[in-house]
């Protein structure tokens, strides 16, 4: 997006221009094909609306969606110091996030075209496959926000949640997506159909990493909403909206604690509502915590639009708030009522005034990246962090069940991993003749779902009788029975 233009009064043919991507020279704008140079080192302009950082400290690398200019991946090295930075995709970037060890990266544009990538050390690209779901986004009333939020279960890197209008989807496997498609896919995607809104579109959603698998989703007339068992079909879903909360408000962000699932906080970015909302106890109860951000103590007057809330646990037992604003970033230590919040100005030499649209937070280590509309991405270390492992105790791999058993459909096969590694998955009939591979795809350290709809490789049914899954993986190989009975 092109916003300004500016001829040099010594020679009209050289001329500048001011855009998305920052400031560009030329020294001839008569010319066939006009080429332009880059005014842009040093000048931090980049207007980010996402960032997420890498799960483990090892890999350090920090990845943003951008208007206009894509998703960039930056690459730092032991010490913080930015060593490559490389934009992967284009269009207007949307969320971004990333597995253990950066082996997928998945990137989204507008609308929530969303990407499974391979990169190489250098950042560039040697796979992708597009992973949103056939279907997505088709309500026209209760659509795809422009920048649309999903997640990576951060217990779980294979399962995503994706904000699909008026409800949620889930992937409870991308990995087993073929990578090489430029098109949707219904590959393990299923609606889950009981968080259907009937108002407003879906904003925001987060899950908890203890105890796992609590989802909460907001939207964008003040309703929110507690899943329990998300990544089961046997989820249950809960309003937890509060009589505080105004119709007229649009929930931008939801923060669970990562040591306490029923530890939460929400932020509206209208102007004129209260900005901030904090509940420990599940969604049952809420308490203002907006605080001096706030112009006048009910929300109205010249406080700031709050874009993104996070919090992080200090060992010491208590906590930091931080809050992403129209004009910067703030913190605070203390949210307690009836004591209303002292929130303080983050980085005033730094970050600044700059609109902050998100924050990302590390528990590994207590890094923190905070993207800025038009400042670019800023890192910091907060220290004393509680840190959360999520490692499995265990030596091999366990197949935990194959459900149902005997199925008509669909099969699920869960298994438990000690580690990331590569699995190998097929089914056989019961003369010893293969099938059909269900996978060569990763398996992420914990536990992974795998699925096997009754068909061979040519995506044909098959009959019903007894069939063998074999799965093989770095520590040996494991056997299962299953039996297809077709109504």
């Amino acid at each position: 997006d092109q916003h300004a233009l500016a001829f040099v009064p010594s020679n009209p043919n050289r001329m500048i221009s001011a855009n998305d991507g920052g400031i560009f020279v030329t020294d001839n704008n008569l010319a066939e094909e006009v080429a332009y140079t880059p005014l842009n080192k040093g000048y931090v302009t980049t207007q980010f609306y996402t960032a997420s950082i890498s799960r483990y400290p090892q890999e350090d690398f920090v990845i943003g969606g951008t208007q206009d200019n894509g998703s960039i991946l930056t690459l730092n090295d032991p010490v913080g110091e930015l060593t490559n930075s490389a934009r992967v995709i284009g269009g207007d970037g949307g969320f971004t996030a990333s597995t253990s060890f950066g082996i997928y990266y998945y990137m989204s544009f507008q609308n929530s075209r969303i990407y499974r990538l391979t990169l190489n050390s250098e950042a560039q690209l040697t796979s992708f496959a597009r992973v949103d779901p056939i279907g997505g986004g088709n309500n026209p009333a209760q659509g795809y926000l422009f920048i649309n939020p999903f997640i990576l279960d951060p217990n779980y890197g294979n399962r995503m949640y994706l904000a699909g209008g008026d409800f949620i989807w889930r992937n409870q496997n991308l990995s087993q997506i073929p990578s090489g498609s430029q098109s949707p896919t219904s590959v393990n995607w299923k609606k889950m159909l009981d968080t259907k809104i009937n108002e407003g579109t879906i904003t925001a959603l987060q899950v908890s990493t203890e105890p796992r698998n609590v989802l909460y989703y907001g939207t964008s007339n003040g309703r929110m909403y507690r899943v329990d068992n998300a990544h089961s079909d046997l989820y249950t879903v809960t309003d937890i909206t509060s009589p505080l909360f105004s119709s007229e408000a649009y929930i931008k962000s939801i923060a669970v604690d990562p040591t306490d699932a029923d530890h939460i906080m929400i932020a509206f970015s209208n102007y004129n509502v209260h900005s901030i909302f904090r509940s420990i106890d599940g969604g049952q109860n809420w308490s203002p915590a907006a605080g001096s951000l706030e112009g006048n103590p009910n929300g109205t007057g010249a406080g700031p639009s709050v874009r993104w809330v996070s919090i992080v646990p200090k060992t010491t037992g208590d906590y930091e708030y931080y809050a992403g604003t129209s004009v910067g970033l703030f913190s605070t230590t203390l949210i307690e009522p009836p004591t209303s919040p002292i929130w303080e100005a983050e980085s005033p030499n730094g970050i600044g005034n700059t609109i902050v649209n998100m924050i990302d937070y590390r528990q590994s280590d207590g890094k923190i990246a905070v993207a800025t509309h038009g400042g670019g991405i800023y890192t910091s270390q907060i220290n004393n962090v509680v840190k959360n492992d999520n490692l499995v105790e265990t030596n091999v791999l366990e197949v935990q069940s194959v459900y149902p058993n005997p199925f008509t459909e669909d099969v699920l096969i869960k298994i438990n991993s000690p580690k990331t590694q590569f699995v190998f998955m097929r089914i056989y009939d019961s003369q010893g003749n293969e099938v059909k591979r269900i996978t060569s795809s990763l398996a992420f350290q914990g536990e992974n779902d795998f699925f096997w709809n009754g068909t061979n490789g040519q995506e044909q049914p098959v009959a019903s009788g007894v069939y063998i899954i074999r799965i093989t993986h770095e520590g040996g190989e494991e056997s299962r029975r299953v039996i297809l009975q077709r109504n």
